[in-house]
């Protein structure tokens, strides 16, 4: 058993938030197993709580965009190993300590980035350039 934050209808954070336990899946063919390491809140993370992202997740579902984490265990037909780094993708959810998904869902990390920089790669650097992009260089000193 493993701890997973999760909603089953979407609404106000602070009443459809909940922290449950799940159950330990184990990884089928296709599939791998991950030991989340760090998974940060993204604006994003709200708005799918609140229900006003454009791709909402089917409920009941385990929430985060972002994070990184350690594969434990391969299904058949997997090339990722036990050890490696990834990164969940693609709305798996990973506010959870552990959880088992599609293998061409996670995406393989180099070993030893750290963890601060490799659980923000997906959604925060492309924010940051579509900022840059639509309003321009920042000028010196400014933030």
């Amino acid at each position: 058993m493993g701890l997973a934050v999760r909603i089953h209808a979407h609404g106000d954070p602070g009443a459809v938030v909940r922290v449950e336990e799940v159950a330990d899946a184990v990884p089928g063919p296709g599939q791998a197993a991950v030991r989340m390491r760090l998974a940060p809140v993204n604006p994003a993370d709200v708005n799918v709580i609140e229900g006003s992202y454009g791709r909402l997740p089917v409920l009941p579902a385990t929430l985060g965009n972002e994070g990184v984490g350690v594969v434990e265990a391969v299904g058949p037909g997997v090339d990722l190993r036990p050890g490696d780094l990834v990164r969940p993708r693609d709305g798996v959810g990973s506010w959870c300590q552990r959880l088992v998904a599609d293998a061409v869902r996670l995406t393989r990390l180099p070993a030893g980035l750290p963890d601060a920089q490799a659980a923000q790669l997906a959604i925060n650097p492309a924010t940051a350039w579509a900022v840059l992009h639509a309003f321009g260089p920042v000028p010196a000193g400014g933030w």
